[in-house]
């Protein structure tokens, strides 16, 4: 009974670490989305035909390589790191790919000896890269380890949602010359010059200016001015509100994010009598 009981821890253990180490192993390995982490081994895995290397760098063979698969739900921020002191018990080296086919795949991004989420132990044990990711695009990551290190690791995966925020800094506005105003900022880094645009209020009680804003990736989270100019007409119609038709971004990875108008008041200036229809 003793040596079956044996036998049977050893079979588990077996199983155990073959999922443990080779879950991953192959391309395109394991799926992973939003934000979270895994805690993986590359012990006993092995490259593929067509693999790349890592930044090129022949340091890094014989290849011990893990693979996982992040697509994007959203246009966003994407920080894909190794964490030394919470898991990661080798020198990682981390590359960023698009492509379907291992043997096919353009690097975009790759990173050794980077503290990653450590902040002491072994701080040159992890690895880090950071995309600006489109919405419906797939990313390809591979782990590794320098000099053919293995061992086991932590992947940190932290996903930050595109938007354009708004907010109201005078929402008031009188006819015959009264302004109201809001500013404009991206949430995250674009990945190239984005152009946000204020569509005209359909009810054509206010003006906006300028209708065009654009963001670098320089100066994407600086808030930029937009002005509401009350139209002087003629009509009693009293207190009412104007909003822009829409405020939607083009180029880089904001082409499908929207901002929410903001509503905003008029004070009318008309004398007349107002007849409640109601």
């Amino acid at each position: 009974f003793a040596g079956f009981l044996a036998a049977l821890v050893l079979f588990f253990c077996i199983l155990l670490f073959s999922t443990f180490a080779f879950a991953t192993n192959n391309f395109p390995g394991e799926t992973i989305s939003g934000s979270g982490s895994v805690s993986r081994s590359n012990v006993g895995a092995t490259a593929e035909t067509g693999e790349p290397t890592p930044n090129g760098n022949a340091a890094f063979q014989p290849l011990n390589s893990m693979w996982y698969s992040w697509t994007a739900a959203s246009a966003g921020t994407l920080v894909v790191q190794t964490c030394s002191a919470a898991g990661t018990t080798f020198d990682t080296v981390l590359g960023a790919f698009t492509g379907s086919a291992v043997a096919a795949l353009t690097q975009i991004a790759a990173n050794d000896d980077t503290t990653g989420c450590a902040v002491s132990v072994n701080a040159d044990f992890g690895s880090r890269v950071t995309l600006q990711v489109v919405q419906g695009t797939t990313y390809r990551f591979q782990v590794d380890g320098y000099g053919s290190a293995t061992g086991t690791f932590l992947l940190q995966y932290t996903f930050t949602p595109a938007a354009i925020t708004v907010n109201v800094t005078d929402a008031s506005a009188t006819e015959g010359g009264g302004t109201a105003a809001f500013t404009v900022r991206l949430a995250t880094q674009p990945s190239a010059n984005t152009t946000v645009t204020i569509a005209a209020d359909p009810s054509g009680q206010c003006t906006f200016a300028p209708a065009t804003l654009t963001f670098t990736t320089v100066n994407f989270a600086t808030a930029q001015t937009v002005t509401a100019t009350a139209i002087n007409d003629v009509v009693p119609e009293g207190t009412h509100s104007c909003s822009p038709g829409s405020i939607t971004a083009s180029g880089s990875n904001y082409s499908t994010v929207t901002g929410t108008p903001p509503t905003l008041t008029v004070v009318d200036n008309d004398q007349g009598l107002l007849v409640n229809n109601t």
